[in-house]
């Protein structure tokens, strides 16, 4: 039997802040993408190297926690987990939409440059949002 959690404010703080911070870290690739966007070149390896070795790395460092939360954990415990779920949509389609437009009138990257971009920002919401919209 699990004894029951007393339903205050210092159960979702900083313990379930701890528990949901690796997810938190997908905002780091935002700033990422402008990089890669503003720079073009070699920074357009950061968007792949960054999602998927970083990420895979920290998984490494940290440890996977293979269980998933109880589904029975009331909402007010899932604060954390359920925010960054809630604040990646428009963030990433704000990401995207700008990026997007910005490159669309600017001729300060060469074509290939520009298709390196997109692709990392496909790399981007593909592994990140695919993620988050099974949450």
């Amino acid at each position: 039997m699990t004894p029951e959690i007393e339903n205050t404010s210092a159960n979702a703080f900083p313990g379930r802040l701890l528990q949901a911070l690796p997810f938190w870290l997908s905002l780091t690739l935002i700033p990422i993408a402008y990089i890669a966007a503003a720079n073009g070149g070699w920074t357009l390896l950061l968007m792949p190297l960054a999602t998927w070795g970083f990420i895979a790395t920290m998984d490494a460092v940290a440890g996977v926690t293979s269980e998933s939360l109880d589904p029975q954990t009331p909402v007010d415990q899932l604060f954390w987990h359920r925010a960054i779920t809630l604040i990646w949509p428009p963030v990433q389609i704000a990401t995207t939409f700008t990026i997007l437009g910005w490159l669309t009138w600017s001729d300060h990257l060469a074509t290939w440059e520009k298709v390196g971009v997109f692709l990392g920002i496909g790399i981007i919401s593909g592994t990140i949002g695919i993620v988050y919209a099974h949450e």
